[in-house]
């Protein structure tokens, strides 16, 4: 059977023929900023122009492209929260 591991925030369940119905850990409402505020990031950032994300642990620094990839992030998290995105996929365990 297939262990079922959220693409989304990592936890794994149970193995079992069928996925969850959902994530208990992402449907958990503290997990959300809130509809509206989804694009909160995306919609600070847009104005400025920048090239390089520096984040706030070692080697965890996007060199390139940092604003596309900036937004595609944005974008999955929105497709994510409201359950237009497929959340899980099997893992070979």
């Amino acid at each position: 059977m297939p262990a079922f591991i959220c693409t989304t925030c990592g936890c794994q369940y149970p193995n079992t023929e069928a996925p969850p119905a959902g994530c208990l850990i992402c449907k958990d409402d503290r997990q959300s900023v809130g509809p509206g505020l989804d694009h909160a990031a995306g919609d600070a950032l847009e104005p400025w122009p920048f090239e390089t994300i520096y984040g706030g642990w070692w080697d965890r620094v996007i060199p390139q492209r940092a604003k596309m990839m900036m937004t595609a992030s944005v974008e999955q998290y929105v497709e994510a929260v409201t359950g237009s995105l497929e959340i899980f996929e099997s893992a070979i365990v």
